[in-house]
């Protein structure tokens, strides 16, 4: 498929107008309306779970165990020294947070996010995305995930055109959002590659920090102590901080004679922290198993996600994951005595939801 980008629509020489228009994008909050549903924590907990399950560079990782791809948390808990989840909780925190992103940006509660990456995409390298475009996908990318093998993004037109498939930036970046027309991302769909950084989103703003990267690698999402803390690194709206919440916003980074666009979150806002949370949820589910409880002053989502965990703890990722995947509750068979979660077969479905920009 060979789907030829009109690049002419903003002309070489109207740079006066883009700055114009650059000036509008960055450096503003973008709009996020917290919904705290069952689905908004499978994103948090099933991004886990992916994490451990799919990741390779993990200190700990379930494909140590000789049931793998069949294991449970039980039986992970099991085969490791105690304490063990200690170690990883900075590794979840960074690398874990690509899955939480590949979760909640496929999630209409995100749409804002993804409509101001494409919209950014748009202005830094002159394309038309939400005009072109209807859907979008977001896809694991990388090397050290076993999910990017099943993505197949050599097939799909990127952008910047790839010419050797053995040095696709597919394979050095973190994460790819698709493009299309069509609810199967089809025909001719559009694939454009970033990166993630959960410990240290500060590195997104340095030119040399990019400089190691694929130079096709066009957007960056990180996560930062505090934004206002920047303001004399990155151009922010002077009045961000009576925004009164911690902020998601936007800005570019020129490198090397291309821009990236860099997404930053702050650490203190709601999706961090609860991201935060869940991997808290895991580590005491590692200590306690499935005697771990939930504290009776959390929200029914929350605990109704974390009781799916400890009713799924001797239950295969399969099953366990699946559960994450679907909000209604009469699809699961839930047997407390047993501690045994099953799933109707038609129910289980990896496939990327496909959301449209518009509403």
């Amino acid at each position: 498929m060979n789907m030829p980008l009109d690049l002419s629509r903003i002309g070489l020489n109207d740079y006066t107008e883009l700055a114009k228009e650059q000036a509008s994008v960055f450096g503003e909050p973008v709009e996020y309306f917290h919904q705290e549903t069952f689905n908004y924590w499978s994103a948090h907990f099933g991004a886990i779970l992916s994490c451990l399950h799919y990741h390779t560079l993990l200190q700990h990782r379930p494909t140590e165990l000789k049931n793998y791809p069949h294991w449970s948390l039980s039986d992970f808990r099991g085969q490791k020294p105690l304490g063990f989840f200690d170690s990883l909780k900075s590794y979840l925190k960074n690398w874990g947070l690509q899955y939480f992103l590949l979760n909640f940006l496929n999630n209409e509660c995100a749409r804002n996010i993804a409509v101001a990456l494409a919209e950014g995409l748009d202005v830094l390298n002159r394309l038309d995305i939400m005009e072109d475009y209807t859907y979008y996908a977001f896809e694991m990318a990388g090397f050290d995930s076993k999910l990017t093998k099943s993505n197949n993004f050599e097939l799909i037109d990127t952008f910047p055109p790839q010419n050797d498939e053995n040095s696709h930036v597919s394979k050095r970046a973190d994460l790819g959002v698709i493009f299309s027309n069509d609810i199967n991302s089809e025909p001719n769909p559009l694939v454009i590659f970033g990166e993630v950084e959960g410990n240290n989103g500060r590195s997104l703003l340095k030119p040399q920090w990019w400089e190691n990267k694929h130079p096709d690698c066009l957007f960056g999402i990180g996560v930062v102590k505090s934004i206002n803390s920047l303001k004399n690194k990155i151009n922010i709206n002077p009045n961000l901080a009576k925004y009164g919440q911690p902020a998601i916003i936007t800005h570019k980074v020129p490198v090397n004679g291309s821009t990236k666009l860099v997404i930053l979150i702050e650490q203190t806002h709601q999706i961090i922290k609860d991201f935060d949370d869940a991997i808290e949820v895991f580590r005491h589910l590692m200590y306690m198993g499935a005697d771990y409880k939930c504290l009776n002053n959390c929200s029914e989502p929350f605990r109704e996600a974390v009781n799916l965990l400890i009713t799924g703890f001797d239950s295969t990722f399969e099953l366990l994951h699946c559960g994450f995947q679907h909000s209604h509750k009469n699809a699961f068979n839930i047997d407390q005595a047993k501690f045994k979660l099953s799933i109707a077969p038609e129910l289980i479905d990896t496939k990327v939801k496909i959301i449209r920009f518009d509403v």
